[in-house]
Formats: structure tokens, C-alpha cells, sequence
């Protein structure tokens, strides 16, 4: 039975959030229980991720941005071995409140996606905006929306209040800005209605002058304290200004609601135009006035709200299930033909611990995993905490001495960054990325020739990742125009 790794993006996973759970955990599991692939689902930083990458049957990359892919994938080409990328997200076009928008920003960033997209044998999109927007990645190109793994039975709610909802990431700020506007104005003046909020403590504090019987906030959680969060709402509202960004979105929102006995109320916008009826699953409003006089219809029509939910729920059981769709991504995989090599002795011996109960594994974050995790979210701050970043790597360091991540992680703290850099690559010379930090530090330090001299080797060697070229083409006009000047260079 092949195997097919799910590799997602490092991130906190004591509660598991959106991405992470469609994107990587429920496919995998609902491709599992196909009875015809062994799957595991993982992260880029687990301790086991280069021996699955180095030996899976296939493995998908789920927007992953790492230049030390890219020898992975090589050794994966060299042995036959096929590798998805997926692009789940208009990168190009992020909110600037959006949390991953200065990642993003980065030319080195959007260049490394877009090398690994078009390195990679196909790229698997989640929506079909996104696909037909991002289509020259590669010329094999997948679609394979979001679904639900297994919604709660419909249950009658007989509050004599209704309520009105939404929850979502702190990406929908300027959505909810607007909404908010004339949202407050109705539910302060409108009787037997309230508002739950499950967002951040920014967005609620839109909905904030409400009084407190018609406002309740919620601390934003694991996908399973959203699913339970949905089960206190009648209606929920989707707001999508029309955007480049929103265009592309899933309509996994209209199909949280509908799976979960909430009735949707939906600005007309395009990820939601195909599985939405409006009058039968749901409906969409054209402005803010519009969805206020719809509230304002809606709250007076209760048999009207509970058709309506009846339908939308059995459509998203007999349409939107992962049982019922995993056949969709079965087929894009069966394109794909896999080598029947078999594993090596110490990806076999991996395979019969952990796939031994079941074949699905989910490779949860130990002691390690999290030390990385607490290093990468405090380098991101805007004022690091130097000392602490040194002492979480060092800690990491004593777990898994043959790491070149801790090292990696630290050098730009270190006292000595290029004995840091150097270590990372002793443990692994085909760290791209440490060569990359690595150019950029001589740079800084002014010793342009050994910058040029790592810049020209990765190039050499992995022409198919253009930031290299890019940079030393930088640096060379830099120098240009420096040219009529006194400099000096330290060799």
C-alpha cells in the first residue's frame, strides 16, 4: 500500500487550527480510510520529516516556503518518487493586517514558493479561483476543495433569543470593520436577537458597545472549539468585500454553517456562488443594507430559518463530506505514478511502529518540536528576545544534538555567526537556507566575494531556485553604482 505524507507549515498545534486541520489532518485521514494508502500527517519541523520526505510514495507540500526542500525533492526525482506542492492562498494580494503579510512581502519568500511550485510534479489548489489565477506554476495543476470530516446530528434549537454569528481569523479585520457599522445600529434596536463574536480581542471590540444581554465574546480556539461555538449560533454571517485576495478563498465558512444547523447568510461573492442556493441553502444579500433588511425578514419567518437549515445541512451531507469527495484527490494522485520501490530497512522499521493500529499517523509536536516552535514565534516579534531565543536553541540543541536547526535558528543572535552557520551546515551540508543566511551575513559584514562565491555555487547546483540569481544580480548593480566611490572590500 503506497504512503502519502501531508507536510504543513511549523505551527502551534496544541489546539489545532484551520489550516492544518483541511488542509492536511482531515484528507489525510479521509485518504487513510480509502483502505488504499497508508498516510501521515506531519509538520516542516517535525524530527522524522526527512526520512517520510526522503522515502514516501508521494508527498504533499501544503504551502510550504522552505529552500531546503528543494535537495529533498531532488533525491525524491532521482529515485522516482513524485512530490505536490498546494497553494491554498492568494499570496500575492495578502491583507496588510494579515498575519503572514510581511512574510509574504519578501521577494526571497514569494520566489521560493513559486520555484518549489514549478520544481514539484503538480501543484493541488483549494479553490478554483486560486487555480485558475496561479495557473503557470506548473503545468499539472489539481483541484481539491475543503469538506467536513463528520458534522454533528441537526438538532432543533428553542431559545426563545435568536442568534446571530461569526468566528474567523483575525485576516477578516477589515470585513468585519464594515460589517460592524450597521450590525451594532440593528442588534441594539432590534429585540430578541443577540451576537456571538468568536475572533480576536481586536475584532470584538467592534461589536463592544453592545449591551452585555446582546453580546457575547468568545476566545478563539482549536477547530473543535469553533465546531462547538457554531452550535450556539441560528444564523451566521459571511461578509467578503470582493477582493483579489477573498476571490480566491475557500467556501468552507458557508460549509461550516451549513454542517453545523446554522442558517447562512452570505454577501454574493465568488467563492460562494456555485455550492450556495440562494432561498434553499441559504442566502445572499448584495450590501449591508440588504443583509439588514434580510435579518430583519429572517427573525420574523422561524419556519422559513428552519427549512432552510434542514436543506443546507443534508446538502453538505450528501455533497460536502471528505468520505464523499476523497475520490477526487484519489484520482489527481493515481496520475501520478509511483515507483513500487521498496522503503529502506529504517523507513520500513518507522512504517511498522507507527502504522501498526491503523494506517494513519498524525506526528504530534514532542518536546523538541515545541522548543522550535516557541524559537520560531519569538524571532518573529518585533523586539526578539535575544537572550531567551539563545537559551531555547541551546535547550533544543541538548534534545537533538545532530539538529542543524537550533544553529540555524540562532546564528543572526550568536556572538560568532559564522561558527553558528558553519555548524548548521557540518550537520547539514545542503542547507540552502543556512548557505543563503549565510551570503547575506558576509554581505553585511562587507565581504562581498565570499558572498558571491555561496551565491554562485547554489546556483550552480540548484539552478531551479532563482532568489540566488537574484540576489547576486542585486549586489552586482549595487556595486555599479558604487563604483565612482571609495570602497572597501574585505576579503
Amino acid at each position: 500500500m503506497p504512503t502519502v505524507a501531508f507536510i504543513s507549515p511549523p505551527e502551534p498545534r496544541a489546539k489545532m487550527q484551520g489550516d492544518f486541520f483541511y488542509r492536511n489532518y482531515a484528507p489525510a485521514l479521509a485518504l487513510s480510510q480509502t483502505g488504499k494508502y497508508n498516510t501521515i500527517s506531519l509538520d516542516n519541523i517535525s524530527t522524522a520529516k526527512e526520512l517520510i520526505l526522503s522515502e514516501a510514495d508521494l508527498v504533499i507540500l501544503v504551502n510550504v516556503v522552505d529552500p531546503d526542500l528543494f535537495p529533498l525533492i531532488t533525491k525524491r526525482k532521482a529515485a522516482g518518487r513524485p512530490t505536490i506542492y498546494e497553494v491554498n492562498d492568494d499570496y500575492k494580494n495578502l491583507q496588510p493586517w494579515n498575519p503572514v503579510y510581511s512574510f509574504y512581502s519578501q521577494e526571497e519568500n514569494v520566489k521560493t514558493l513559486e520555484d518549489l511550485a514549478g520544481y514539484c510534479d503538480g501543484v493541488l489548489f483549494s479553490s478554483r479561483a486560486l487555480m485558475d489565477k496561479y495557473s503557470t506554476l506548473n503545468s499539472r495543476r489539481f483541484l481539491f476543495e475543503n469538506h467536513l470530516l463528520s458534522p454533528p446530528s441537526l438538532r432543533a434549537r428553542n431559545n426563545a433569543l435568536i442568534t446571530i454569528g461569526w468566528g474567523g481569523s483575525f485576516g477578516h479585520y477589515k470585513d468585519m470593520e464594515n460589517l460592524s457599522k450597521v450590525l451594532v445600529s440593528w442588534l441594539a434596536r432590534t429585540e430578541g436577537v443577540k451576537l456571538h463574536i468568536m475572533a480576536s480581542e481586536k475584532i470584538c471590540n467592534l461589536f463592544s458597545t453592545l449591551p452585555k444581554n446582546k453580546f457575547s465574546q468568545f476566545t478563539p480556539g482549536s477547530i473543535q472549539d469553533y465546531y462547538r461555538f457554531l452550535t450556539t449560533l441560528d444564523i451566521g454571517i459571511i461578509h467578503l468585500e470582493e477582493t483579489s485576495f477573498n476571490i480566491c478563498r475557500s467556501d468552507i465558512k458557508f460549509v461550516e454553517y451549513a454542517g453545523h444547523g446554522v442558517v447562512p447568510l452570505v454577501k454574493k461573492s465568488t467563492p460562494y456562488l456555485k455550492s450556495m442556493s440562494h432561498g434553499n441553502t441559504g442566502f445572499f444579500y448584495r450590501d449591508l443594507n440588504g443583509l439588514i433588511q434580510l435579518l430583519s425578514r429572517l427573525i420574523k419567518s422561524p419556519q422559513l430559518l428552519a427549512k432552510v437549515k434542514q436543506r443546507a445541512y443534508q446538502y453538505v451531507m450528501d455533497k460536502r463530506l471528505y468520505e464523499k469527495r476523497i475520490n477526487e484527490l484519489v484520482n489527481a494522485l493515481n496520475t501520478l505514478p509511483y515507483p513500487g520501490t521498496s522503503p529502506s530497512p529504517k523507513f520500513g522499521d518507522w512504517k511498522k511502529r507507527h502504522l501498526k493500529s491503523s494506517n494513519f499517523v498524525y506526528l504530534r509536536h514532542g518536546h523538541f518540536e515545541k522548543l522550535l516552535i516557541a524559537i520560531l514565534t519569538e524571532i518573529s516579534q518585533q523586539q526578539p528576545d535575544i537572550p531567551l531565543i539563545n537559551e531555547l536553541c541551546a535547550r533544543a540543541q541538548i534534545l537533538q544534538p545532530d539538529s542543524y536547526l537550533p544553529p540555524l535558528y540562532s546564528a543572526r543572535f550568536a556572538e560568532d555567526p559564522e561558527e553558528s552557520y558553519d555548524l548548521a551546515l557540518t550537520r547539514n551540508p545542503f542547507s540552502l537556507k543556512a548557505l543563503i543566511e549565510k551570503a547575506k551575513f558576509y554581505l553585511e559584514q562587507g565581504k562581498i566575494v565570499q558572498a558571491f562565491q555561496i551565491l554562485d555555487s547554489v546556483e550552480r547546483n540548484f539552478p531551479f531556485w532563482s532568489f540566488p540569481k537574484t540576489l547576486a544580480y542585486q549586489i552586482a548593480k549595487r556595486l555599479q553604482r558604487q563604483e565612482s566611490g571609495v570602497q572597501v572590500i574585505n576579503v
